[in-house]
């Protein structure tokens, strides 16, 4: 029957209903490990229940090491604090607030927000609904392979002996190779990429920093949706309806959005939040993406980002490569600069 909050929220316990509680999720929108839509899915079953529910999106979390920047804590960070509207809170003051109204009757001043979206310093959104889906931007029909390149691969691993890595005899190992092996091995996988998981095993992939899995994560294809023409805010769950399409089977593709701000040449993951499309037999994915929250000014530009392989998933990818094509279009969560401070 399981124990988490689903659990009830799914009718999976009927005997015991939703949990009667006042609660205060206060949510790192950066967060890889429990991501923005996991607190909303929280939110909307007690509130749905009759709870009183509060919401705060501020922008870190629990942070991969070594992949996402950290403020403070090395693995977690807690925004100290927060712009809500037209005011600046300390982000434990407002959680102490809450607790004091439920437990000791003591009247939180000012009232804490039903939701509030963090975008930066100065820039924070409050709403009465939780935004999910909005405007709608269909991608052309974009045809791309899942899996690293095998080049990048081929190139990583004659890294490790041509710079005389200390890391090469245990990766040796893990193989049951010798240098010769391994050397003749990658040689051949320019011209026959389906012996790529001969190499690429999951032993090898926890043995390799971070630096050398970030070089194996595939270059994105940048579809682009629309560029801002006014202040705006993109902040809730955006919605997907994509479908991807491959002869092959099991075809793995990661989706995100990305911002590219005017005047710039680099296209950013937003919040570094992807999501993976797999799994559904029919390759249609009508489902939300990882929730987001940013400011746009005039001229910045919101792309969809596709990756065939991404480092937030290093043992979860084609391991023989796969040519897929993905269409469809997605739903942005798009806030007038009104209800911006």
């Amino acid at each position: 029957e399981g124990n988490g909050l689903n659990a009830f929220c799914d009718g999976l316990r009927p005997s015991e209903g939703v949990p009667r509680v006042d609660a205060f999720f206060v949510q790192g929108v950066n967060d890889t490990l429990f991501n923005m839509n996991e607190a909303v899915r929280n939110a909307q079953c007690l509130r749905a229940a009759g709870n009183d529910v509060r919401l705060l999106i501020q922008r870190t979390g629990h942070i991969l090491p070594l992949f996402q920047a950290v403020q403070g804590a090395f693995g977690f960070d807690l925004d100290p604090r927060v712009v809500c509207g037209n005011a600046t809170y300390a982000t434990s003051e407002r959680m102490l607030s809450f607790l004091n109204e439920k437990l000791r009757g003591i009247e939180a001043k000012p009232p804490i927000d039903a939701n509030c979206f963090v975008q930066d310093d100065t820039h924070g959104v409050v709403t009465d609904d939780i935004p999910i889906g909005g405007q709608r931007y269909t991608i052309p029909s974009t045809t791309l392979s899942t899996g690293p390149v095998v080049e990048t691969v081929v190139n990583v691993l004659q890294g490790l002996q041509i710079n005389g890595s200390p890391l090469l005899p245990t990766v040796l190992e893990s193989l049951g190779m010798t240098v010769t092996n391994l050397l003749d091995t990658l040689e051949a996988l320019v011209t026959n990429p389906s012996e790529l998981d001969s190499v690429l095993t999951n032993e090898v992939l926890q043995l390799l920093p971070p630096e050398l899995l970030n070089e194996l994560t595939a270059p994105s294809r940048e579809l682009f949706l629309f560029t801002a023409e006014r202040p705006m805010t993109l902040a809730g769950i955006p919605m997907a309806d994509l479908t991807v399409e491959s002869a092959a089977d099991a075809p793995i593709v990661f989706v995100g959005l990305g911002l590219k701000r005017q005047g710039e040449t680099r296209i950013d993951l937003i919040n570094t939040q992807i999501t993976p499309l797999s799994g559904h037999a029919d390759g249609v994915y009508q489902q939300p993406l990882v929730g987001v929250s940013t400011r746009l000014d005039p001229g910045d530009e919101v792309y969809l980002m596709v990756y065939g392989f991404h480092n937030q998933y290093y043992l979860s990818f084609n391991r023989l490569p796969r040519v897929v094509t993905l269409s469809g279009s997605v739903d942005l969560p798009l806030l007038p600069d009104s209800i911006r401070p």
